[in-house]
Formats: structure tokens, C-alpha cells, sequence
């Protein structure tokens, strides 16, 4: 599950458990620059959050037999991404 741009993985929190406490494995990795104050982003890359969600998917993937990408604004365009 991929956060919305200045967002991070709190915003996905409560989905994630519901999803988690049914048996769904969640992984919600922070992207960088995100979920602190606007100047974190200085320096950061479109790049750099392409490689954090193809990490989060590596992570995830021997855990899992069926996958779901989510994502809620800018990280439904990287879970497409993902997907391509």
C-alpha cells in the first residue's frame, strides 16, 4: 500500500490493520522525503520513490501467493509503475 504525496503510511493506518487483522499481508513503506516537513523533500527524486516502491514489493513478494498493489494519489502512479 503506497501513501499520497506529503502523506505517509499513517494515512493508509487503518485500512492496513483492518486488512491485516483479515488476513491480508500489508506492507506500507515510507517514501523519502515524505511524512516529516516540506524541506525533506529537497533533493528527492521521482527516482527515489520508484526505488523505495520497488523495494516494498521485493519485500513483500516471498511472503505472499496472491499480490495487491494500493495506492492513494501519487502512489497509485507508482503502483502502476509496478505493474508495467
Amino acid at each position: 500500500m503506497l501513501h499520497g504525496f506529503m502523506g505517509s503510511p499513517l494515512s493508509s493506518h487503518a485500512l492496513a490493520d483492518y486488512l491485516n487483522e483479515h488476513g491480508v499481508a500489508m506492507h506500507c513503506p515510507l517514501l523519502p522525503g515524505h511524512g516529516e516537513l516540506p524541506h525533506r523533500m529537497d533533493g528527492v527524486s521521482r527516482r527515489d520513490w520508484l526505488q523505495t516502491a520497488e523495494e516494498g514489493l521485493e519485500r513483500i513478494r516471498p511472503h505472499v501467493d496472491d499480490l495487491f498493489l494500493m495506492g492513494h494519489s501519487m502512489g497509485t502512479i507508482l503502483a502502476a509503475h509496478l505493474i508495467h
